[in-house]
């Protein structure tokens, strides 16, 4: 049996995926693991670098299928994996070459369902590092996570993503948890937060093993934007709202959580506006559509702290005013975007 199974998605990724791989096949002092490379139908040649890496290595496995998104990838390499424990890398970051040795001294010694560990958050633009480590602790349950490290491990973005981490492998296999395939983005903390509710033990260590790797534009306004952004928003909501109903301890917690929803919210309404090709009378039919759509989300006690602009957008939220909405969305566009 193996120890702990890696699981990389990889699509037209060749000018990372050295770098990534790399960083896997040359672990210190821990070879008890395999590293399978789902190549999710790439065009740029990293189907042929997948190829090579197996012809070298005996314990790298390829699975090459035609593109269908990063979900289907994940799911498609937890179905492959044989190891007690599985972790995920992104093909474009890579790992400190202790990151498998130390995780496997955690196991022998905690044998936790997940055990985190830091990152580091590399923007690659103008060479900047942001060190993300994590609150050490051993063996708690779920109800004592959130009562004593939701805020930081979520205001850190350490729960948010399935890298940084490592899992059980029955945990997932056998409650049969997968990355959601009909979602674009959220999906990794939706599956994150499937496994935290069936776990019974949760550690982590300190150090920072991940590196992952800013190396686009940290504009999310510039991503295309479609009705399923605000749909799956809404799942990670409810997803978290769950996950923090466990012990009743949430009602400090949600309130972290919806500030947070209120400014993705904001964030897809910006970037329906500037990249929908709407008239005014759309914009708003559209705006009024989505402001009366809070379903059960109850604005009192959520601070939500922005700039001045936002902070007006949020008003018009809140208060349900399309116009007033559609006023300040406007003047954003304005004054930050005046190339429309």
């Amino acid at each position: 049996m193996i120890k702990i199974s890696v699981i990389i998605p990889i699509y037209n990724s060749k000018e990372y995926i050295n770098r990534c791989i790399d960083s896997l096949v040359n672990q210190k002092n821990f070879n008890d693991y395999e590293i399978i490379l789902v190549d999710d139908g790439s065009s740029d040649g990293s189907e042929k670098v997948c190829d090579e890496y197996e012809k070298n290595y005996k314990n790298i496995k390829v699975f090459h299928k035609k593109n269908e998104g990063v979900s289907i990838a994940r799911n498609k390499g937890i179905k492959e994996s044989k190891g007690d424990y599985i972790t995920f890398v992104d093909s474009d970051d890579y790992v400190d070459e202790y990151m498998l040795y130390n995780f496997s001294n955690a196991i022998e010694k905690l044998q936790s369902d997940i055990i985190f560990c830091g990152y580091n958050n590399i923007f690659v633009k103008n060479n900047k590092k942001i060190i993300i480590n994590a609150c050490k602790f051993d063996n708690i349950d779920l109800c004592e996570f959130n009562d004593k490290y939701f805020k930081n491990y979520y205001c850190n973005y350490l729960i948010h993503g399935p890298y940084n981490k490592i899992y059980k492998s029955c945990i997932i296999k056998d409650n049969n948890i997968k990355f959601d395939e009909n979602l674009k983005i959220c999906e990794d903390a939706i599956f994150v937060i499937d496994c935290l509710k069936k776990c019974k033990t949760i550690s982590s260590i300190e150090e920072c093993y991940y590196n992952y790797m800013q190396n686009g534009t940290s504009d999310t306004l510039i991503r295309k934007f479609s009705e399923n952004e605000i749909e799956a928003n809404w799942k990670l909501y409810y997803s978290f709202e769950k996950l923090l109903e466990i012990g009743n301890l949430k009602n400090d917690n949600i309130k972290i959580v919806k500030a947070d929803f209120i400014n993705r919210f904001i964030v897809c309404l910006k970037k329906m506006f500037l990249k929908s090709n709407y008239n005014r009378k759309k914009l708003i039919e559209e705006i009024n559509k989505y402001i009366h759509d809070v379903r059960n989300l109850d604005f009192k006690g959520t601070k939500y702290k922005s700039n001045i602009l936002n902070n007006l957008i949020y008003l018009g939220i809140k208060f349900k005013k399309k116009y007033i909405t559609y006023i300040f969305l406007k003047l954003y566009v304005i004054l930050k975007h005046s190339f429309l």
